[in-house]
């Protein structure tokens, strides 16, 4: 599928969701590039999920409507996240993405439920 495509496929799929889905889609994919980093068995292909992570760790924070005591304790946790990768040796980065993966799947599943309950 060409990259034009792509995008189109892409934008389609995201036409109509809420914003609280649309959170849930971006942690979605930023879990599945933390679980795609804790597997790697060379830290050297962690290069190219580098700047997805960082970049969806910006987008997340960026999403944060409000300026509540939540919203300001996730915009902390994002950075800090985003901070652990970019600060991190190489070698190290499997802890990390742990770490990220512990701290993210609360925060989506509590997402999740809240868009349950408002079916």
């Amino acid at each position: 599928m060409c990259a034009r495509n792509a995008n189109a496929y892409l934008e389609a799929s995201l036409a109509g969701l809420s914003p609280a889905e649309l959170v849930v889609k971006l942690m979605e994919k930023q879990l599945s590039n933390l679980e795609a980093v804790a597997a790697m068995t060379d830290p050297k292909d962690y290069r190219a999920l580098y700047p997805k992570i960082i970049q969806t760790f910006e987008v997340l924070d960026d999403s944060l409507a409000d300026d509540g005591d939540l919203a300001n304790q996730l915009s902390q946790l994002y950075q800090y996240m985003r901070a652990r990768f970019m600060s991190t040796r190489v070698e190290k980065i499997h802890d990390v993405a742990v770490e990220a993966i512990n701290l993210l799947t609360p925060i989506k599943n509590a997402y999740v439920q809240i868009l349950t309950t408002k079916s």
